[in-house]
């Protein structure tokens, strides 16, 4: 071989090496790239481990852990129904749970810590909770009075139901007293609704900065004696208040001084050294419409077979018999009704002063 084709290989086997390196690192840079795209372009949520997976304790079949592809889709919760709260309540203490819609407040007297004061003694009287079911007011001085009022609330219309009834034991056998429920109470001004169980009598007061009114008044054998519990119910419907013991009305009044405020539970002796009164539930109910009645004004008022004098009476309705009117003759002087408590229908005069009603006598349908 020539000295010239020997120098040309030797500078081939001499720059070969450096070519090769150069050619290594010439390799196009698009390979990596691509391989970061695609690892980039992998979900973004990660798959999760298989429930039967040896890197994670086994779940049990029924409780498996989903995976990124069956994911249940979350459910809407449902809306809780709003509580009925009265317009002007200021909290919720003392709410006790219930079913029925309609009421604003209930109280069984179970829970101590439902809201109402006490233990509390005075020198004239005492309040509190008595286990297991009752709170209990009593006024331990003669001509004295306790009230207590439902904490946190105000009503302005409403029916209020509370049981109630006098506990033998702690009160006096002699001397007459009375209780029950004041409503749209404002420090000393309140309407209140009172029964007594010594002369079987109730009253309807006026609370007033002169003093006591009574608004109406009556007697009712009907009301227990003591250790016995008598149901009293007001519905109040603006100037309108509508008065029931035990399941039967005794009096409706109108008087607008007082639109809102306190419920409270009320005692009050008169010659009574002590008396002490048990209450046992107590519900506070969006308020009834009121129930078209008429009054007997008169000291006797015949009930007569059809709609003017020529007809015969078929009873003689005295003072305070209240009447369920159901239609009205052409002239309206005369209005169909119905007793309450014995059922007996006919027609009466239908102005004053033989009776007295809570609405238009036109407003009922001519018969």
């Amino acid at each position: 071989m020539s000295r010239q084709m020997k120098s040309r290989w030797s500078w081939i086997v001499f720059l070969l090496p450096a070519i090769l390196f150069i050619t290594g690192c010439a390799e196009p840079a698009s390979a990596p790239a691509n391989e970061a795209l695609s690892a980039t372009a992998e979900p973004a949520v990660e798959e999760l481990p298989s429930p039967t997976a040896t890197t994670e304790p086994t779940m049990p079949p029924a409780t498996a852990v989903p995976t990124a592809t069956n994911v249940p889709e979350p459910e809407e919760p449902e809306e809780p129904a709003p509580s009925p709260t009265p317009d002007s309540t200021a909290s919720a203490i003392g709410v006790h749970v219930h079913l029925d819609e309609n009421v604003l407040f209930d109280d069984q007297f179970t829970d101590i810590t439902s809201g109402w004061p006490g233990p509390i003694e005075f020198d004239n009287y005492y309040i509190g909770y008595h286990e297991p079911e009752y709170y209990h007011v009593e006024v331990h001085e003669p001509n004295d009075k306790a009230i207590v009022a439902l904490p946190g609330f105000e009503f302005n219309d409403m029916t209020a139901e509370v049981e109630v009834f006098t506990d033998s034991p702690n009160t006096a056998q002699e001397g007459d007293f009375r209780y029950g429920l004041a409503l749209r109470r404002s420090g000393n001004q309140y309407y209140a609704f009172m029964i007594s169980p010594t002369t079987k009598t109730w009253q309807v007061i006026k609370s007033s900065p002169s003093g006591l009114t009574v608004l109406d008044e009556g007697t009712d054998e009907s009301i227990h004696d003591f250790d016995e519990s008598d149901m009293l119910r007001i519905d109040a419907n603006g100037p309108v208040f509508t008065f029931h013991i035990d399941g039967q009305p005794v009096s409706q009044i109108e008087d607008g001084d007082y639109a809102s405020g306190d419920l409270a539970l009320i005692v009050e002796t008169f010659d009574s050294p002590r008396a002490h009164i048990h209450y046992d539930t107590l519900t506070v109910r969006e308020p009834k419409p009121p129930q078209i009645s008429c009054m007997v004004d008169i000291l006797v008022l015949n009930l007569r077979e059809g709609p003017g004098l020529s007809y015969p009476a078929i009873e003689r309705l005295s003072n305070g018999t209240r009447l369920l009117p159901g239609a009205r003759s052409e002239n309206n002087l005369w209005i169909q009704v119905q007793v309450e408590g014995t059922g007996e229908s006919g027609w009466v005069a239908s102005y004053e002063p033989y009776v007295t009603c809570n609405f238009p006598v036109t407003d009922l349908p001519e018969s």
